[in-house]
């Protein structure tokens, strides 16, 4: 519920008369959000000041800090929103919220932005009742594959590091904006970290390099686990498992609706692989994946080509042991091709044949040349049930990676995917 006695009152003046209070939208635990309107042009926009809940108080218009030793706190935060709205000043893209203006002014900061008429995924979610449907999910997740793509392009490199529903805006007519930078980074060619501050942690969407502080390991494969563990939560409404979750459970971790198609599922636990290298590594990598056949994208995603119908697979498969640091949850165990074929006992006693196979040697050839004399010559290929399976058995062969991971097969139910999206049904 909102506390408006902490906020500014509707109808105040600030920047020297430029923007004028018109409401108050809400206040969380790190600052106050308005609607405002710039008085020269007549528009309207939304305005976000710096308001630490626990520590400040408002004298008058003025935020001071009430508890004295966290005024290096509050002045360190004060800077990390101001580097928020100055990153995202220089950003323009259709699923960013724009940056207007920044101006300190009652002993805090503000910056102006778009405002957009709408609501959290989190709260649609909580307004709704109901999980998403698979194509409502995907709408989302096309947008934000979009603006990631687009922040992770720029130079040095933009990280969001805390992409989850409730960072997520959608408007009226469905547009889906990435909101809240607060925890982004930026990332110099020499995976160098440029910017101090710390990172937030939302609990199931934190992959491990996150929880563990290693900020080396993060990068975009870290957005995309972030991005997947958002679209299980819009699946099923279930907070997503965490990596110790993962660790222990391996793939029964995750609980999906029969009405969640094999395909997204699989998309789901590769995005969510612990081992961030086994991960897509890019957002190029996960439109492959999903703008594939299902052949093609169990490939990418270190599969099986076949997917099976059999809905009890997630309790009957065997893992193999695996370190949660280096290996997949999802990677099972899988033929080693490169691995010599033990040696019995006779073969490391007996250099020759034995007996018994020089018998069953000889019986060999004598049938053979029976057969040889016994078969006409040539092959009636019209008595092939299948003329075509032989080139046909090569390009499958051809096209499966034995070097892949191997996911949990799970099963295959498809999902209506025709129905157009109203973000705002009820």
């Amino acid at each position: 519920m909102m506390d408006n006695s902490m906020m500014l009152p509707v109808g105040t003046l600030l920047r020297a008369g430029t923007y004028k209070i018109e409401k108050q939208l809400s206040n969380g635990g790190f600052g106050n959000t308005y609607l405002v309107r710039n008085t020269a042009f007549g528009e309207t926009m939304a305005m976000k000041e710096f308001f630490m809940k626990d520590y400040n108080v408002r004298t008058g218009s003025t935020v001071t800090v009430s508890v004295p030793d966290k005024k290096a706190t509050f002045e360190s935060q004060k800077e990390k929103l101001k580097k928020e709205a100055q990153r995202l000043r220089k950003l323009a893209n259709a699923h960013l919220v724009r940056v207007h203006d920044l101006f300190e002014e009652n002993a805090t900061i503000y910056y102006v932005m778009d405002f957009i008429n709408g609501e959290t995924l989190a709260e649609r979610l909580q307004r709704q009742g109901r999980s998403m449907t698979e194509t409502e999910a995907m709408q989302v997740v096309t947008q934000m594959l979009d603006v990631l793509e687009f922040i992770h392009s720029q130079e040095p490199q933009l990280l969001h590091l805390d992409i989850k529903p409730a960072n997520i805006m959608v408007d009226h007519g469905g547009c889906c904006y990435l909101i809240d930078f607060g925890s982004s980074k930026q990332v110099d060619s020499a995976r160098d970290i440029t910017v101090s501050s710390g990172v937030t942690m939302t609990r199931g969407y934190a992959p491990q390099e996150l929880e563990d502080g290693r900020k080396d390991r993060i990068g975009s494969w870290t957005d995309l686990y972030e991005l997947g563990a958002t679209l299980y939560n819009l699946l099923t409404r279930q907070q997503p498992p965490t990596p110790s979750e993962l660790v222990e459970d391996g793939p029964e971790a995750f609980f999906f609706p029969q009405s969640v198609s094999t395909k997204t599922r699989q998309l789901i636990m590769w995005m969510m692989t612990l081992s961030r290298k086994n991960r897509p590594q890019s957002v190029a990598e996960v439109r492959a994946w999903m703008g594939s056949d299902m052949q093609h994208a169990n490939r990418l995603a270190g599969g099986i080509g076949d997917v099976t119908t059999d809905d009890t697979i997630l309790n009957n498969r065997h893992r193999t042991a695996y370190d949660p640091d280096e290996t997949d949850f999802a990677q099972y165990s899988k033929p080693d091709f490169n691995k010599k074929k033990p040696i019995k006992p006779d073969d490391q006693n007996n250099k020759g044949f034995p007996s018994e196979r020089i018998l069953l040697y000889i019986v060999g050839v004598i049938v053979g040349v029976v057969l040889l004399f016994a078969v006409p010559w040539g092959c009636d290929r019209s008595q092939i049930q299948n003329p075509e399976w032989d080139e046909e058995a090569a390009t499958v062969y051809d096209d499966f990676d034995y070097t892949d991971s191997v996911p949990e097969e799970i099963d295959s139910v498809m999902v209506d995917t025709t129905a157009v999206w109203d973000p705002f049904d009820e």
